[in-house]
């Protein structure tokens, strides 16, 4: 006799809406796996086309080989005209690049990018919303906001180090504030985490700085909440004014010491206002695609903010409302730090989103106890995306490395790779390579960096996108004279200028072609150079 449906018990039938829910879970997690998929695609394809990785990488090799940080810079001659320090205040980043492009290949460095910065904007993310109470589909969109703020500007440098420990300091003062809150216990394990983590970042790129500025931050927004009638009652906790002090001195572990702090300002001097990723969003270039999820962060982290104000303020709150005002400054003032600040935007709107559990028990009464437990209450899409499962991470990580190892399956990685913008000199440096002319070199920014990179012991180059190293008045000198500007001619004698080598529609390779003091040595669509005809060649 067989059984009718009818006859069959109840629990063995799935009912329609819990079917539906896996068929929508499954669709939005496949999307989701497509967006990771594209967005390793567009690393494999984009972040080789910028030069700047050259001189990274030619700044590895030499430490590696040397054994120790130069004390002048061996790739130019110049720089003594800028009268301060030398200082490689990412020293330890372009080790890392050339210790996996030396010992694995560009392949296994691009991977190592879309490792990064898959940590940085998708598994992190992640985790702090989970923290925050915000599961299933609205963290999923959540993150796709975080993770398309990112792709206004992917690249192999040392600021994906910044982006991941910016990320992984949200994560640790989600958890810091939900401890610490209404009692005065000190999490001295978290304040070592940060410690430890300090100590690389200062190394590695220098936004560190904002290891120091963050928690510091924090601590300002505790002591304000002091003097608010719906907190100041509340018990002060020294958790975070201890971590700011500690930071600062975890950053002082480096080479240089103070005199990393007191290089800063070096960093962001004027020359950057010619630097088209440090300009502001304009008119210009506010309609870039690649901003869109920038955007949404800003409207959404807006809507959130104001709801908020609705809301009596809680201990933290401050904190994290703040975050909004600052995500939105930092990406309007400049286009680069659309990234870091996407990432101030999505922390601050996952602590004051509806479904935030901040206002809850303890974090640490979650986690790790029940980290493994699948909550009655949870939905497909909660089960399956649980960043704190090996399986969720590992998942969207390998789909990322996928993305990027296909694209160099199609796009074969080379340092750096011809764009629409630059068109590396190959050929013209196979040239200087055989015929190297005498003296000085007045060089395009770009071809130095490709020539640090492609040649051993390169001709001392007058610039390279290493801007701070040169200051300001070396690079405008370099502009009046390419430019033909009227002091040109007393710039190329105060340099002692013999030899040049610029792309051909620049102004300066075609006043030299109609003077009888100067003869042109190579040619190509990309290139030329020019000698004084009393330089003699090697």
């Amino acid at each position: 006799m067989t059984n009718s449906p009818e006859s069959q018990t109840p629990d063995r039938l799935e009912p329609p809406s819990k079917k539906g829910s896996k068929i929508t879970a499954q669709i939005a997690i496949c999307s989701f796996l497509f967006l990771l998929l594209f967005y390793g695609f567009c690393i494999g394809g984009l972040v080789l086309k910028e030069p700047d990785i050259c001189f990274l990488l030619g700044g590895g090799r030499w430490i590696v080989e040397h054994g120790h940080l130069p004390a002048t810079d061996p790739f130019s001659y110049t720089t003594h005209f800028h009268p301060v320090p030398y200082v490689i205040e990412k020293w330890l980043t372009e080790v890392v690049f050339y210790g996996i492009e030396k010992s694995l290949g560009l392949t296994a460095l691009l991977i190592f990018d879309g490792l990064i910065l898959a940590l940085a904007f998708v598994i992190v993310p992640y985790r702090i919303v989970h923290l925050c109470g915000i599961k299933g589909g609205a963290a999923m969109r959540m993150v796709c906001l975080s993770l398309l703020a990112s792709m206004s500007h992917l690249a192999v440098r040392p600021e994906i180090f910044s982006f991941l420990f910016t990320a992984l300091w949200f994560e640790i003062i989600v958890r810091i504030n939900s401890a610490t809150r209404g009692n005065t216990k000190i999490r001295w394990d978290l304040i070592a985490v940060l410690m430890v983590l300090m100590c690389l970042w200062s190394n590695m790129h220098t936004l560190f700085m904002v290891g120091v500025l963050i928690p510091g931050f924090y601590s300002a927004c505790a002591l304000v909440e002091r003097f608010i009638p719906s907190t100041k009652d509340k018990p002060f906790n020294w958790t975070m004014p201890i971590a700011t002090i500690a930071c600062l001195l975890a950053s002082l572990i480096n080479p240089y010491g103070i005199g990393l702090w007191t290089y800063l300002p070096n960093v962001f001097g004027s020359f950057n206002d010619t630097n088209n990723e440090m300009q502001p969003i304009n008119l210009k270039n506010a309609a870039n695609p690649f901003f869109l999820g920038y955007y949404l962060l800003v409207i959404t982290g807006l809507i959130e903010l104001a709801k908020s104000l609705k809301k009596p303020l809680s201990q933290g709150d401050l904190f994290f409302r703040g975050l909004i005002p600052l995500g939105i400054f930092g990406g309007f003032k400049t286009v680069r730090s659309i990234p870091m600040s996407g990432l101030f935007l999505f922390s601050g709107r996952a602590n004051l989103h509806p479904k935030s559990a901040n206002n809850a028990e303890p974090i640490q009464e979650k986690i790790p106890e029940k980290i493994q437990e699948k909550n009655a209450g949870e939905g497909v899409m909660e089960s399956l995306t649980n960043p704190f499962l090996p399986i969720w991470p590992i998942t969207c990580i390998a789909t990322v490395c996928i993305g990027v190892f296909a694209c160099t399956t199609a796009v074969e990685p080379i340092v750096p790779q011809d764009s629409a913008a630059f068109k590396p000199p190959f050929e013209a440096i196979e040239f200087i390579e055989k015929a190297k002319p005498k003296g000085n070199l007045l060089n395009d920014p770009h071809f130095g960096a490709v020539m640090i990179y492609k040649m051993h012991d390169n001709p001392p180059v007058f610039i390279d996108p290493r801007y701070n190293l040169y200051g300001n008045t070396l690079l405008q000198d370099y502009w009046h004279m390419v430019n033909c500007d009227a002091n040109y001619n007393e710039l190329l004698s105060k340099y002692k200028i013999d030899w040049i080598f610029l792309a051909p529609n620049t102004k300066l390779p075609q006043e030299l072609a109609k003077s009888t003091d100067w003869r042109l040595l190579y040619s190509d669509k990309k290139s030329v150079i020019y000698a004084r005809n009393n330089a003699i060649q090697n």
